[in-house]
C-alpha cells in the first residue's frame, strides 16, 4: 500500500509538470500570435495608405488566379479497375 501512495504522488507531479509545460507553450504561442498580428496590421495598414483602393482590386484579383490555379490543378477522381 505504501508503493502506491508514492506512485500516486509522483504521477501527480509529473502530471503537474506536464501542465505547467503546457502552459508556458500556450503562453507563448498566445503572445507571438498577438505581436505577429500587430505587426501585420501596421504592414498592411502602411500599404494602405500608400497603394489605397488599388490593393482591395489586387487583392480580388489573387482569388481569381487562385481559384483558376486549383482548377487546374485538381483532377477529377477516376477510380481503378479492379479485376
Amino acid at each position: 500500500m505504501k508503493f502506491v501512495k508514492i506512485n500516486l504522488k509522483n504521477n501527480c507531479k509529473s502530471a503537474g509538470k506536464y501542465l505547467l509545460t503546457f502552459l508556458k507553450w500556450f503562453a507563448l504561442a498566445a503572445v507571438t500570435g498577438a505581436v505577429g498580428g500587430a505587426v501585420f496590421n501596421i504592414f498592411i495598414g502602411s500599404l494602405l495608405a500608400t497603394m489605397g483602393n488599388v490593393l482591395f482590386a489586387v487583392m480580388g484579383v489573387m482569388h481569381l488566379v487562385t481559384a483558376v490555379i486549383l482548377w487546374r490543378m485538381v483532377r477529377p477522381e477516376r477510380p481503378k479497375n479492379v479485376k
